[in-house]
């Protein structure tokens, strides 16, 4: 009986010394402060101030022919300014189409980039997971998943650090 109760306590023991490992990482925190965001943010961005200069130079043209077409309008006859409104409005809807568009392409591409992103993080959190022994590294953001973690437990400065070390800019 005494070895059976000390083969139970060993096994207790020994199972309760094989814990799991966990943390957690606050991933809109490592996804903001990433170099890697930052530098696809600042292109995405500047590919967008190019397109937007481009639709508002053709918007400003367009405007200015409206102008001329209006300031000429009284003199032309019936059959021309019918010709004219439209022609604009033909160029209307052609603007109208290529703003759609490049909106399009962007969402896409922004889409596309950031999935691309998320997705390097997410393996670059299982590789720093099992390189340091970790069981799971939960994802705490805005959603609450996490309720509460003790900050022994945060380990996002430490991912973001390894990221920001292994990102090599372009």
């Amino acid at each position: 009986m005494k070895n059976y109760l000390l083969i139970t306590l060993i096994g207790f023991f020994a199972v309760s010394c094989n814990q799991e490992k966990t943390a957690y990482v606050e991933t809109e925190k490592l996804m903001q402060d990433y170099l890697e965001t930052k530098d696809v943010e600042k292109s995405l961005q500047q590919k967008s101030d190019s397109v937007q200069t481009g639709l508002a130079q053709m918007s400003q043209e367009f405007q200015t022919q409206v102008q001329e077409y209006q300031s000429k309008a009284s003199s032309m006859s019936a059959q021309k300014r019918e010709e004219t409104e439209q022609t604009l409005l033909g160029q209307q809807r052609q603007i109208q189409q290529i703003q759609q568009r490049e909106s399009q392409i962007f969402q896409d591409e922004y889409k596309a980039r950031m999935d691309s992103l998320v997705n390097k993080v997410k393996k670059y959190v299982g590789e720093y997971a099992k390189k340091n022994g970790y069981t799971y590294i939960f994802g705490s953001n805005n959603t609450e998943n996490i309720l509460y973690g003790a900050e022994s437990k945060n380990v996002t400065e430490d991912v973001l650090k390894a990221l920001n070390e292994a990102y090599k800019p372009e």
